[in-house]
């Protein structure tokens, strides 16, 4: 049953307007609740199968702004207040931009998730010798060096009572590797946490589809 035919029966001319609210709102719900377990298996697929990698050139400083775009009801919503500092002059980057895109999407994310209580976002990008830097920082609540050895270990979450899965910085770091490149995290209790990601260059390199793991 597709969602357009269920659409189509609360319009149906029979309802009442306060039936055919409650039915709209229902919808809704379960329509949300499709995406969720939409998001969910694509994070299962893409851990557990090569991906095919689709280059192009692109800039670092779109992509950041695009997932800053993305997120900005999301971060208003936590009281969170996103702080870009982007580098000028950054040349552009081989990329492929669905994948490192969300990557960059699950550090936002991670990060606003550490803020509970609100705070600000810092992400900033920077042209090193031989690579770009993304570096992803919160003002929230850090984390112990026990828990720091395992973010990204697959599954593993310290939100497990908000229906965390442990999957977003698995998925991130996989991604990133797929460019060649790194991340590394920086944490201590109460004091916030750092996410550097680097990106190489590669500039004697061609747009390209290969597979990648």
């Amino acid at each position: 049953m597709s969602a357009q035919y269920l659409r189509e029966l609360t319009d149906d001319g029979d309802l009442s307007a306060a039936q055919k609210q409650d039915a709209d709102e229902v919808l809704d719900m379960v329509l949300s609740e499709v995406k969720e377990l939409d998001r969910i298996t694509d994070q299962f697929m893409n851990l557990t199968r090569p991906a095919k990698m689709a280059w192009e050139r692109a800039s670092i400083n779109g992509v950041v702004e695009r997932v800053l775009d993305d997120c900005a009801i999301v971060l208003e919503g936590a009281d969170v207040v996103a702080r870009p500092d982007l580098g000028d002059d950054i040349p552009s980057l081989l990329l492929d931009v669905v994948r490192i895109r969300s990557a960059i999407y699950n550090l936002v994310q991670n990060a606003a998730q550490a803020m509970p209580g609100g705070g600000s976002l810092y992400v900033a990008t920077r042209a090193e010798r031989d690579d770009v830097t993304v570096e992803v920082r919160d003002t929230g609540r850090g984390m112990s060096p026990e828990t720091l050895e395992q973010i990204f270990d697959p599954y593993y979450t310290t939100r497990e009572n908000e229906g965390g899965m442990g999957l977003g910085l698995t998925l991130a770091r996989n991604a990133i590797l797929a460019h060649d490149g790194s991340i590394e995290a920086r944490s201590r209790p109460g004091s916030g946490s750092v996410f550097r990601v680097r990106l190489p260059y590669r500039p004697d390199a061609g747009p390209q589809t290969r597979e990648a793991g």
